[in-house]
């Protein structure tokens, strides 16, 4: 296979992984996480408070800027996850030594 497909193939791999985590251990992980919790209420709250003090008119710029910094912090989270990857590839890959290695990560 050529580098160019090979990289595509990984890259291809590591978004679907991300995706699949994403749709399916993400709900879990933000309805059961302490600190996650107690993170997204406060943000919530300050969303809410900003809503309430502003003048109708910049609902939707409010809006539009809370989907941006979603979206920024998506794709940082993609950076990391891809990282992740890479440091278990590369840098981490003597853990595999480890039986049932995944049940001790939380």
């Amino acid at each position: 296979m050529k580098y160019e497909e090979m990289k595509d193939l990984i890259n291809n791999i590591i978004e679907n992984e991300f995706n699949h985590v994403q749709e399916y251990r993400e709900k879990e992980f933000t309805n059961e996480d302490e600190e996650q919790l107690k993170l997204e209420k406060i943000s919530r709250n300050l969303f809410n408070e900003l809503y309430k003090n502003i003048p109708k008119e910049f609902h939707d710029l409010l809006d539009d800027f809370d989907d941006a910094v979603v979206n920024a912090w998506t794709n940082l989270c993609m950076f990391y996850f891809k990282e992740g990857v890479r440091a278990g590839v590369y840098n981490l890959n003597f853990l595999k030594s480890i039986k049932h290695i995944e049940c001790h990560i939380n």
